[in-house]
């Protein structure tokens, strides 16, 4: 419900004459129906799934099981509905959902809903559907595609479809409400130019392409008035380099509650964090990720101690809550570079952290990334490197939290495995999901982590190399070899190294 994305295919969809789409949300222990007719999932035309996170894998295999569709993509025939999936997971690496799903969605919803729905309007075969659309660029069907798929997307924002009339709670409930509360989600950019070498989204989320200041003006008039609410979401994956602060005063001015989401160290300024303030938002997120310069450097996030200081002493100022995050398990990481994530915490505290709270997580090496060939660290390793942080800290009166450890692996399993993990993601699902059902899953199918826990050579092929995101390999070794050395790579524009410009 919180996602822009899941609003923009349900509206795009539902303005078509001949198509209707209804919303089915996982509920634990419960048949899953539509929120609209409370038809079940079987008795759809087509079920499509939304992939934001690696852990929904396990609830979408739940969702056919309790609904009576068959789990396996085999042994469904053409009385079954077709089951097609998209999201950031799907464009990351499908291999281990593909003996699940029919069609995967490799790309920009804008740039393939339509194509979808045509040719399920023209095709009123199961099969029929699948063979036509193995045949467009952003379909991956299993079985039917010859090679690599490649992930479309949008080549600008500005004047594509975003719905401003969005599908808003009346009012808020304990679990139904979205992240955001009732307000309307405004997307300013999508991509991020600043290409964190351990991020997902820098490298298979380019191009950065950004709405102007006026088509932003004019969406979010238009939105608050379809919408009926007093609140506005500004939404990309970083605000670096934007030009919002101008936005974010006008909706102020109107008499609206603004909320931003975490905020590049270069993006805080003084009248931004204003507008901050008089738009009712009370917690400012940062990420400096690493405790050292150098391990930023690594990361290619490179900002000093000092910014980071400068920055939390700023919103001190101002009586925000300030939530800092910072990873653990990086690459090329030594003690001392841990010792530092504790030293960097408690001088943020020192300087501007009396309502500071901070999340410390663990590295989790993502495909198409320049740290895709680089183990995870061990879950003992990773154990020693959080308490190491919390004994540090004690007595410091600093609100410490972190992900549970073992969901990390899990994580990372997802990630990086091929078709072959399928048969323990069934298992998981039928033993009821979580770290229990996972256990389990993992002891009966005597899995081995060596594919988490040992470097991967660039020189082999990888599962997810099915997708060409359009950033060259090449480029991600290259990037790779800089975090060895310790150089940055500054944020992009207009060069020519991962060659997305020219795919």
């Amino acid at each position: 419900m919180s996602s822009l994305g899941f609003r923009l295919i349900y509206t795009l969809i539902n303005i078509r004459e001949n198509v209707a789409c209804e919303r089915v949300f996982y509920v634990p222990e419960e048949r899953p129906r539509s929120v609209e007719s409370g038809l079940e999932l079987s008795e759809f035309d087509v079920v499509g799934f939304s992939l934001q996170y690696e852990e929904d894998y396990v609830n979408l295999v739940k969702m056919l099981l309790s609904s009576g569709i068959p789990v396996w993509r085999s042994e469904r025939d053409e009385k079954n509905p077709l089951i097609v999936a998209g999201g950031v997971c799907a464009i990351e690496n499908p291999m281990p959902l593909s003996d699940f799903i029919d069609v995967f969605l490799i790309g920009d919803g804008e740039a393939l809903i339509e194509q979808l729905i045509d040719i399920c309007v023209e095709e009123r075969g199961k099969h029929a559907r699948m063979e036509a659309l193995s045949k467009i660029d952003g379909f991956y069907v299993p079985g039917l595609n010859d090679g690599k798929v490649k992930r479309v997307w949008c080549k600008s924002i500005e004047d594509i479809f975003c719905p401003t009339m969005q599908v808003i709670p009346v009012k808020e409930e304990k679990g139904l409400t979205p992240v955001f509360g009732r307000s309307f989600l405004l997307e300013i950019a999508r991509g991020c130019e600043r290409g964190c070498r351990f991020c997902l989204i820098g490298f298979c989320g380019r191009p950065r392409r950004i709405r102007s200041e006026r088509r932003l003006r004019q969406l979010m008039e238009e939105g608050i008035k379809q919408s009926g609410v007093r609140k506005v979401t500004l939404i990309a994956p970083s605000i670096s380099g934007l030009k919002i602060v101008d936005l974010c005063w006008e909706a102020v001015n109107a008499g609206l509650e603004i909320s931003l989401p975490s905020l590049s160290i270069d993006a805080v300024t003084d009248d931004l964090l204003d507008a901050i303030v008089e738009g009712g938002q009370r917690t400012v997120t940062i990420a400096p990720e690493a405790g050292t310069e150098n391990m930023r450097i690594k990361i290619n996030k490179p900002f000093s101690d000092e910014e980071i200081i400068a920055t939390a002493e700023k919103i001190e100022e101002r009586g925000l809550s300030l939530k800092a995050y910072f990873i653990i398990g990086l690459p090329y990481e030594k003690e001392e570079d841990v010792d530092a994530i504790a030293k960097l915490i408690d001088r943020i505290s020192k300087s501007g952290g009396r309502k500071l709270k901070v999340s410390v997580n663990p590295f989790v090496p993502k495909p198409h990334t320049p740290f895709s060939w680089v183990p995870q660290n061990s879950l003992q390793t990773l154990r020693y490197k959080r308490a190491r942080i919390q004994k540090l800290l004690r007595g410091k009166r600093i609100n410490l939290e972190g992900m549970d450890l073992r969901k990390a692996f899990i994580e990372a399993f997802l990630s990086l495995g091929g078709s072959e993990i399928s048969r323990i993601i069934e298992l998981a699902a039928r033993y009821g999901g979580g770290l229990g059902g996972w256990r389990r899953a993992f002891k009966e199918s005597k899995f081995k982590a060596e594919h988490i826990y040992k470097f991967r050579s660039p020189d082999e092929e990888q599962p997810w190399e099915i997708v060409d995101v359009g950033v060259n390999k090449q480029f991600l070794i290259k990037e790779w070899e800089r975090a060895i050395d310790g150089v940055q790579t500054p944020p992009y524009s207009h060069c020519k190294e991962c060659m997305i410009c020219d795919y």
